[in-house]
């Protein structure tokens, strides 16, 4: 083994024979990245999964295999060229590889994931300076050849074992396959809820137009016609999921205890299903921060009924606000509620009239014309008048400046 694997090695610093191997084929898999840059291979891909995210964002997990998907869709993709420029590569930091085709890998990911359009390749591994031959390490590589389209992606600058350029998936794209995962796979896999939580902690929203493309592609809405996903329709698909595991039984959890410090590994007896349902409206949050106007809205509710956040109705007001300015009716609809009995604001019913009005042009808002009516029994007419030239403008001018 050269002295740049060994010196990489003890930054690691392994203190078992687990640790030592996920720490090798870590460093491995940096080299398989490099090698694939000297050979041009970001210019038609994007490094994506697992691995990518520990290489590139610090996941506090090892991942198994390197994932990729296409720029561009192309059936054709051949890895020949690639494979060839890794086994120079790897030669030159003393290992010898040799490439096994698709059909001998074996493969312990459900078919009902894995798109026809996959394609894998494996190289195994051994360190020529050893006599024995005791270290023998594997690479997995997959790129998808048909991804789903509206994939963000990012270009960030390494420094193992030599300078060079990865151009990846976004997080926010590789959250949204993810998810898709989540969704779609029929059985439990440790390694998606605990990457599921670090996105959460990172305050990542998933990109709703890649997973909902994703969905339409393969899955359990495949080829749905009309078919849209928004922020509510995730969170109850989340949710569902979430109730459906028996989380008392702690199932599969070594799948991914493997491949974290026992400091990381301590926290998955946490897991149950408040632990994640509290992730999941983490989502909102996060959504309604990014100004999603549907979140901002919940999160007003959130607030207002004490759900998953101290009750506290100024916030409610302030978020009911952001949603409202953005034209979401039903918070144009709570915000008159707000105004009309004071709660988190002075009550004040030329405001609540105002919003009243505007909530009442959406006839899905039910109820909307006849709380503004029953409010002018204590209006003057002075102040309907008003109310009604301040709803005007505020439509006029998209709800600012009001």
């Amino acid at each position: 083994m050269i002295d740049i694997i060994q010196k990489k090695l003890q930054t690691y610093k392994p203190e078992n024979d687990v640790e030592k191997e996920n720490a090798l084929k870590e460093i491995l898999q940096k080299i398989a990245l490099y090698a694939l840059w000297r050979a041009n291979f970001f210019n038609i891909a994007l490094f994506q999964g697992g691995a990518s995210l520990r290489i590139l964002h610090g996941l506090p997990r090892f991942s198994e295999d390197l994932n990729f998907i296409l720029r561009t869709p192309d059936p054709d993709f051949d890895w020949s060229g690639y494979l060839y420029a890794l086994s120079e590569t790897f030669k030159e930091f003393g290992l010898k590889s040799e490439t096994l085709p698709r059909k001998k890998i074996k493969n312990k990911t459900p078919r009902a994931i894995i798109k026809d359009g996959s394609i894998a390749n494996q190289l195994n591994l051994t360190f020529s300076n050893e006599k024995k031959q005791k270290t023998k390490l594997n690479i997995k590589l997959k790129i998808d050849v048909n991804p789903p389209p509206h994939s963000g992606e990012a270009q960030s600058f390494l420094d193992f074992p030599l300078d060079h350029q990865v151009r990846h998936q976004d997080l926010a794209s590789n959250f949204a396959l993810k998810i898709h995962a989540i969704l779609c796979r029929d059985h439990f896999k440790s390694r998606d809820w605990y990457d599921f939580s670090w996105y959460v902690s990172k305050c990542i929203f998933p990109n709703l137009l890649h997973l909902q493309a994703a969905l339409m592609q393969s899955g359990s809405w495949a080829n749905e016609v009309n078919f849209k996903i928004d922020l509510d329709w995730l969170t109850q698909e989340i949710k569902t999921k979430i109730q459906a595991i028996d989380w008392s039984q702690k199932v599969a959890v070594n799948d991914v205890k493997k491949f974290l410090s026992p400091s990381e590994a301590k926290s998955i007896a946490l897991w149950d299903e408040p632990f994640f349902i509290s992730k999941l409206q983490r989502i909102t949050i996060i959504a309604a921060e990014q100004g999603n106007a549907n979140a901002q809205y919940n999160l007003g509710l959130m607030y207002h009924e004490g759900k998953a956040v101290p009750q506290n109705d100024k916030s409610a007001v302030m978020w009911f606000t952001r949603a409202a300015e953005q034209g979401n009716s039903n918070a144009q609809f709570n915000l008159g509620l707000m105004y009309a009995f004071g709660y988190g604001v002075p009550k004040n019913y030329i405001y609540a009239h105002m919003w009243l009005n505007i909530a009442a042009i959406d006839e899905d808002v039910l109820g909307a014309n006849l709380l503004r009516d029953d409010l002018e029994k204590n209006m003057t007419p002075s102040e309907i008048s008003a109310a009604r030239e301040r709803a005007s403008e505020c439509v006029r001018k998209n709800y600012k400046e009001r």
